[in-house]
């Protein structure tokens, strides 16, 4: 049995119907072809022709691999399919290639028999289908946004209760204890102007980037710190 014969003999005709497997595959209008132990073409069904955008008399004998590239995900498929002798699938697969462009498809790839030939089934998937997703995708996106908004909304309204608390403790506390209450103040300001960016961030606004004195902030950590003695490495030894 030759490559570029492969499935047209008499054998494979039913005399009942008069119909052939060859007539049967190549009416299918998903595409179907067949690997050999190499993973080059032995028989391609019009289906096939077209998706490979040639004829099985130019195909037959040709690698797989001048048409996807060889690390892709098909090719670990096949050779899975081929060892285990068992039938894989895989559903929104991409096969990429120079001459291929850049397909979405569904796969099926099932051993012929009991030589290492594989029957490859492919279910190309519509461009529309492709977009849907991508606009599903988009959809969570923008739900997890609008989330973000409505939690940065929550919780401001507490922290103004707090620092509203803090500001009226303030009145009638000493100077000493009147720093606690401020950094309370400064502290749920902070945070609500990072609740503030959120829902910037949720709502598109653009990021507004301004210069920060990095003493300031390297004063501010260490005032946190309360009584905590802070030493970086070189400094004298406290005396």
């Amino acid at each position: 049995m030759d490559r570029t014969g492969y499935l047209h003999h008499d054998h494979d005709v039913d005399h009942h119907s008069g119909v052939s497997m060859a007539q049967i595959l190549a009416s299918l209008p998903n595409p179907i072809f067949v690997l050999d132990a190499d993973n080059c073409f032995i028989y391609l069904n019009q289906a096939a022709e077209m998706f490979f955008q040639s004829s099985q008399m130019i195909l037959s004998g040709m690698p797989l691999d001048g048409f996807i590239p060889a690390d892709g995900s098909l090719f670990s498929m096949l050779q899975r399919a081929r060892d285990q002798h068992v039938s894989v699938g895989d559903q929104g697969l991409e096969l990429a290639g120079p001459k291929l462009g850049l397909k979405l498809v569904n796969v099926q790839i099932t051993p012929f028999g009991d030589t290492p030939r594989l029957l490859v089934s492919i279910q190309e998937r519509a461009l529309a289908e492709r977009l849907r997703g991508q606009s599903l995708f988009r959809g969570a996106a923008r739900s997890i946004s609008a989330m973000a908004a409505l939690l940065a909304h929550e919780v401001k309204n507490p922290l103004a209760g707090i620092k509203g608390a803090a500001q009226l403790l303030e009145s009638g506390l000493g100077d000493e204890d009147r720093v606690l209450t401020r950094m309370i103040v400064e502290e749920s300001d902070r945070v609500a102007a990072l609740l503030d960016r959120m829902e910037g961030f949720a709502g598109g606004a653009r990021l507004v980037l301004s210069p920060v004195n990095i003493h300031e902030v390297l004063d501010h950590c260490l005032g946190l710190g309360g009584g905590i003695l802070w030493r970086a490495p070189g400094d004298p030894p406290a005396i």
